[in-house]
């Protein structure tokens, strides 16, 4: 990153020292070249700034340009990572379309867990998951064991839930009727739309 310097100031202290253009560059240990673009641009990178700085025997400060923002330089972007770029981007966004269209018709549905992972046709659900289910959805439970405890249902072994058009499947879980519909808690959970995924 380039900084602005006092160019002007520069020339001073060096024709003050008598010197040439490669002399300051000699004794700055830098080309010819950075000397004459420091002086001509007034633009110089740290290390020149240091450098000049040292063989005068001032204070970096002294021929900064303290009010002016540093200088970036733009880089060129070359066209096919342009185009990378921007077609990542739009594969990027039609995926998440596709993927997030099995949740669509389950929006009334809630789901909260740690973590949630879609694919095209799944959406996995791990860790302290919970759903709720509100009582307007068609809702069927089916599981290999039961356990009743008054309202609250324990469902051990596979457990599917069928609501509507998909299908939610559990390891095992706590399913428990509500006042407003069906609420599942559960480790892991795999919604579907397709009946050969579950």
């Amino acid at each position: 990153m380039d900084m602005k310097i006092d160019s002007k100031l520069v020339v001073k202290y060096r024709n003050e020292k008598a010197w040439s253009q490669q002399q300051l560059a000699d004794i700055c240990d830098l080309s010819l070249r950075t000397i004459q673009r420091a002086e001509n641009t007034a633009n110089a990178s740290q290390e020149t700034v240091k450098a000049l700085a040292s063989a005068f025997d001032i204070d970096v400060a002294t021929i900064l340009l303290l009010n002016v923002e540093p200088v970036i330089k733009p880089r060129h972007i070359p066209v096919f990572v342009k185009v990378c770029v921007i077609s990542s981007t739009f594969f990027a966004l039609i995926a998440s379309l596709l993927i997030s269209t099995p949740l669509t018709s389950a929006k009334e549905i809630e789901f909260r867990s740690n973590e949630v992972q879609t694919s095209t046709d799944t959406t996995e659900f791990r860790g302290d998951v919970k759903i709720i289910i509100p009582a307007n959805k068609n809702t069927e439970i089916s599981a290999i064991e039961r356990l009743d405890f008054g309202d609250k249902s324990i469902y051990k072994g596979e457990v599917i839930i069928s609501i509507d058009e998909m299908k939610i499947r559990l390891d095992a879980g706590v399913v428990y009727k509500t006042k407003d519909g069906w609420a599942v808690t559960t480790d892991y959970a795999k919604l579907s739309h397709n009946d050969d995924i579950i």
